[in-house]
């Protein structure tokens, strides 16, 4: 008697379905302690593989549920070496994470369950002010009593790599504290400590900012007035201003705010707007004393230029006249030497 095609294909579905029967298996990502920032978004990965496709996630114990948490789960079936695996996924996540949502999170099916320790960090972002010059600032990187390395850059450079802090920083309190000593105003900028855990994996971003304000500076050390001597008719000032914040900078014309135009045009330098001044056609009734003035949060610096205008064609008759009268020196001693 033989066997009816759609009987059979039932029969087949039934044996195959038999196969997928047998112990499962249960994974969760991260495998290792996490490490999340205090109000950032967490996100939990749990996987089974077998039949039994019931897996719930709990925190110390207690099921996690909605609205705190965010659930999400789907289900898919594999076809592998003449069986079919079912596999279930849950997922949760939670967009802001509180220090008290700190704990031990597990993923659980039957009598079988995956852990993950969650450790929220308030890393604290900072602000200073070199007020004192030469004096020393501490910087704090507070990621509480955790396990943790901590490097510290500025301006995303390490601070190893930066010859003017050398011998000048120390770090203690497992490098969480910074100490730059004999500080200056060219220490001022953006400083991070960037935490790495010991003994497990991060979550998003553990970098904590520390900025260090202070006020413009002329790294030359020069903010007295220089005299300038022009003998064409462009003339171009340049105002090197450091500082953090980035100063802005300012160009006077015998006292008078300059603005920019087709004939005055003011360019980016060093990373400052404004730091060069160019007129095209400079002539002296534009002026002869020239300020630019750098300014942030923190105060304000100064640099005067005192312009010398020497014309093309003066400067050329002044070298004729030189020479004329060399000349004539000149064969004044040979006439001398000739005589006698």
């Amino acid at each position: 008697m033989k066997m009816n095609s759609s009987l059979a294909g039932i029969w087949m579905f039934v044996l195959m379905s038999l196969q997928t029967l047998g112990e499962g298996s249960l994974s969760v990502d991260p495998n290792r302690p996490l490490y999340i920032r205090e109000h950032s978004r967490l996100k939990l990965y749990c996987t089974y593989r077998g039949d039994n496709g019931h897996i719930k996630w709990t925190k110390n114990d207690v099921p996690v549920q909605e609205p705190y948490f965010a659930t999400h789960t789907f289900r898919t079936a594999a076809y592998s070496d003449g069986k079919i695996q079912m596999v279930t996924n849950l997922t949760i996540t939670r967009k802001n994470m509180l220090l008290r949502d700190s704990g031990v999170y597990a993923c659980v099916s039957g009598s079988e369950r995956k852990d993950v320790s969650v450790k929220v960090l308030r890393v604290q972002t900072g602000s200073h002010v070199i007020r004192d010059p030469g004096g020393s600032i501490t910087l704090l990187c507070d990621p509480a009593s955790h396990d943790v390395d901590v490097l510290w850059t500025k301006n995303m450079t390490s601070l190893t790599q930066l010859p003017d802090l050398s011998g000048r920083i120390i770090l203690e309190a497992r490098n969480t504290t910074l100490r730059i000593l004999n500080a200056s105003l060219a220490d001022s900028g953006q400083y991070e400590c960037n935490v790495k855990p010991r003994d497990g994996v991060v979550q998003g971003n553990l970098s904590s900012r520390v900025v260090l304000s202070g006020s413009p500076y002329f790294p030359d050390g020069h903010n007295v007035s220089e005299t300038v001597t022009v003998s064409t008719k462009r003339l171009e000032l340049y105002c090197p201003a450091q500082g953090y914040p980035v100063p802005k900078v300012i160009w006077l014309a015998e006292g008078v705010r300059l603005n920019n135009s087709k004939e005055t045009q003011f360019l980016s330098y060093g990373g400052v707007t404004s730091a060069v001044l160019r007129i095209e056609r400079y002539l002296p009734e534009i002026g002869e004393r020239f300020v630019c003035e750098a300014f942030n949060q923190q105060g304000r610096t100064r640099r005067t230029f005192e312009i010398m205008f020497v014309n093309s064609a003066q400067t050329i008759h002044a070298v004729d006249v030189v020479f004329v009268l060399a000349l004539l020196v000149s064969i004044s001693l040979n006439l001398k030497g000739f005589q006698s």
